[in-house]
């Protein structure tokens, strides 16, 4: 997922504000520039959810 930095006026929100399923872990952020981040994530299984991590 790759994400900018922006300021929206009114209107619905392109995504909700807290995404609750699947489970997601963050594994990695990269600055691409200076206004982008490169977002990598993990769907987290519901047998990972009880692991120590």
């Amino acid at each position: 997922m790759q994400v900018a930095s922006v300021t929206l006026g009114r209107g619905k929100p392109l995504l909700p504000r807290r995404i609750t399923a699947p489970a997601l872990r963050l594994r990695s952020v990269r600055p691409v520039g200076t206004a982008f981040a490169e977002l990598h994530y993990e769907v987290v299984r519901a047998t990972d959810l009880g692991a120590a991590g």
